[in-house]
């Protein structure tokens, strides 16, 4: 029952922010109701904990006479075990909903909010929560022309929304479900998604929260601290405490922006973390580090992207970043967040930070600060993530993982996940199949063909310590096809001189030449007995051919076409040939393309006596035969020789276009139009059967 709960009551706050906000940007108004969200909150929360502390006398907190002599005792009371258990306290006449109703019945309330707003944060002073409320609700300007022109329009405005907010009930006497906490983090996320660029600073998406947090808590039980120096709304942090079964885990962050930095402590206090829990500061966590003596079991980031620095000559001694011997240049501190993030990790812990992926391959300082990063043995994941899962940035993303007790000469586990992206949602995130799948990767060190691998540090050096994750896992890029039109709109993309095209009726077969089905394990055995079928083939197929080969490479094209197992995959210069063959049989899965961008100049046939003697391993070769027969005409086909008789064919300048079977029949309908059937491609009388029994059979004669 939790979550349509939950749903309606997102709803309902995101009605009462487009019902009541008028004009004012989207942003704008989310801050004020956050904020008084949050005085609800802690109005409901005092409230409760007052009529507990009273329930043996009878009365309620709100029925207090605030001015008799009774009264004051009362107040006096209860105000010392609330700043003893909930570090502040207020009158009765504060309580959200009184104030509610006197603004619902026309009544000025806007300085006694401003008032009540002002004694919290005073009630807290001499208590050890004072830090944790200071200057908490300073972006709540009630003066502001924003909120109307007048002071009774802007009294009007927030007096309906105390008034709609005073209908929700956020259920905080259920200790099983944080309902409230997860409403604040959907009003956040909201924001995020309206807000754009401004949002890098405060806001991580869940499914990206969630991976970080799951990835430090992995072989790390015994968690007591969490720490993120550019902890924005303080979401990471929390996801982390939804990872462990610790109700003493201590949160520790600093965050520049100071409205932001109310976010979170307001966010800390919403989600029921007391004050002696969390450890929030304002200010630049390179310039001015608050937490610099601490070392914390897990750190999670999500630094801004390559902003400016200082990078100032006295960095050279800060123990940060002397250990490397470089500063992260100027104009992107991406490294210094990454360098202090580490020197903040506790030995045994673990860290997860997001970053772009020119981090993973930017040469001066930054490669000699991954040098030294690989060789000590520190990071242990590299992990690409789908593009566009930041609202308000596009550049692509990975998570670096970090760990300082692992052994220095293991391998760095690589898992490209770029593919893994659901789509259904306004805003692309990861997909739930995409997080399992890199956590189970991660947690068992597990090599997946086409998403992760396992590299030595030796690799990585004789890449010059570039972890450019395409050099260490080949991924072929999928896009799912959504019309002919679509399809077109691909093609167009992609250079014609360069591009080849290959369909195929599954997009789950791989790319293997037809001599690989033959079933043998042993390399040099395939290789002997494709000779044998090749010179068979030589000696019987003469009688039949019209005209003679004249080299290995046009025998080879032959037998290609007639079935023989070869070393060869026939591909089209023709992107509508190809999806002609992908589509052409009746089958209940979805088919595929593969295309093909090579620049490389096709293969100069006259260095080679025969496709056979290509050396072992040697880049797969592109060539067209001197004869040009009527199918390879009609085909606009060309061939690949291919050398790795071992493995699937894979290449970084692929692209796999999957089509749907359900967009099988009209592909079909559309390229009869363009005058593609097995007729045009299959020259001569069984062509033309072919395709006059289709014909019947749709009835399209």
């Amino acid at each position: 029952m939790v979550e349509p709960r939950q749903q309606e009551l997102n709803k309902q706050l995101w009605n009462i922010a487009n019902t009541l906000r008028g004009s004012m940007l989207a942003d704008d108004f989310l801050g004020y109701l956050r904020g008084l969200i949050f005085y609800k909150y802690l109005s409901d929360k005092l409230n409760r904990y007052a009529n507990e502390l009273l329930l043996e006398d009878g009365i309620q907190f709100a029925q207090i006479d605030e001015v008799s002599e009774e009264g004051q005792e009362y107040l006096e009371a209860i105000k010392e075990e609330a700043l003893n258990t909930l570090g502040y306290f207020f009158k009765p006449s504060g309580l959200f909903h009184v104030l509610a109703k006197a603004g619902a019945n026309g009544e000025f309330i806007l300085d006694v909010v401003h008032d009540v707003l002002y004694d919290i944060e005073q009630s807290t002073m001499g208590s050890g929560c004072v830090d944790d409320f200071k200057g908490l609700f300073e972006e709540l300007d009630f003066t502001s022309n924003k909120l109307g022109k007048t002071a009774d329009a802007r009294n009007k405005l927030i007096a309906q929304v105390l008034e709609r907010l005073d209908g929700i009930d956020f259920h905080l006497d259920n200790n099983e479900v944080d309902i409230l906490g997860d409403t604040y983090e959907y009003l956040i996320g909201m924001l995020a998604s309206s807000t754009g660029k401004k949002t890098g600073e405060f806001y991580t998406p869940q499914m990206v929260s969630k991976l970080l947090a799951k990835l430090v808590t992995l072989d790390n039980p015994d968690i007591e601290s969490v720490y993120d120096p550019t902890c924005g709304s303080g979401s990471l942090l929390l996801r982390v405490a939804k990872e462990i079964n610790n109700p003493n885990l201590k949160f520790y962050g600093q965050e520049l922006n100071s409205n932001t930095y109310n976010l979170a402590r307001m966010n800390m206090l919403i989600h029921g973390i007391p004050c002696r829990r969390f450890d929030i500061k304002n200010g630049d966590t390179l310039e001015s580090p608050y937490h610099l003596n601490q070392r914390f079991d897990a750190v999670v980031a999500n630094p801004p992207f390559s902003i400016p620095w200082s990078a100032r000559e006295s960095f050279r001694n800060d123990a940060r970043f002397s250990e490397s011997g470089f500063l992260a240049p100027k104009k992107a501190a991406d490294f210094a967040f990454i360098q202090h993030m580490i020197y903040q990790l506790n030995v045994t812990g673990t860290m997860a930070v997001v970053t772009t992926l020119g981090t993973l391959s930017r040469g001066g300082a930054e490669g000699e600060i991954r040098k030294y990063l690989v060789d000590e043995g520190l990071l242990d994941m590299v992990i690409g993530l789908p593009e566009n899962l930041l609202s308000y940035t596009s550049i692509p993303t990975c998570v670096l993982v970090f760990r300082k007790n692992r052994n220095a000469d293991a391998p760095v586990l690589f898992i490209d996940a770029s593919q893994k992206v659901d789509r259904s949602k306004r805003i692309p995130t990861l997909s739930e199949d995409g997080l399992n799948s890199i956590l189970e990767s991660a947690e068992n060190r597990l090599e997946v063909e086409e998403f992760s691998a396992l590299i030595t540090k030796e690799d990585i050096a004789a890449h010059e310590y570039n972890l450019n994750i395409p050099h260490y896992v080949d991924v072929v890029k999928h896009i799912t096809l959504k019309s002919f039109e679509h399809y077109h709109s691909e093609v167009q993309k992609l250079n014609a001189e360069h591009t080849v095209y290959r369909g195929i009726k599954d997009c789950d077969f791989k790319l293997e030449p037809s001599i690989m089905r033959l079933g043998y394990s042993d390399e040099n055995e395939l290789i002997k007995a494709e000779k044998r079928l090749f010179k068979a083939f030589k000696q019987q197929a003469l009688p039949h051919l019209e005209y003679t080969p004249k080299n290995d490479w046009e025998w080879l094209a032959l037998a290609q076409h007639h079935g023989l197992p070869t070393r060869l995959l026939d591909w089209s210069k023709n992107p509508l040939i190809a999806l002609y063959f992908a589509i052409e049989e009746e089958t209940n899965s979805d088919s595929a393309i593969y295309v093909l961008v090579d620049r490389k100049d096709p293969v100069d046939i006259e260095k080679y006596e025969s496709p056979l003697d290509l050396k072992p391993h040697n880049d797969v070769r592109r060539y067209i035969p001197d004869n040009l027969t009527p199918r390879i005409i009609a085909q606009n086909g060309l061939f690949t020789a291919h050398t790795n008789l071992m493995a699937a064919y894979k290449s970084k300048q692929m692209i796999k276009f999957v089509i749907p079977n359900a967009l099988r029949s009209d592909l079909k309908r559309q390229l009869s139009i363009y005058g593609i059937n097995r007729f045009s491609i299959y020259p001569g009388l069984d062509g033309l059967s072919n395709h006059l029994k289709w014909l019947e059979s749709k009835n399209l004669h």
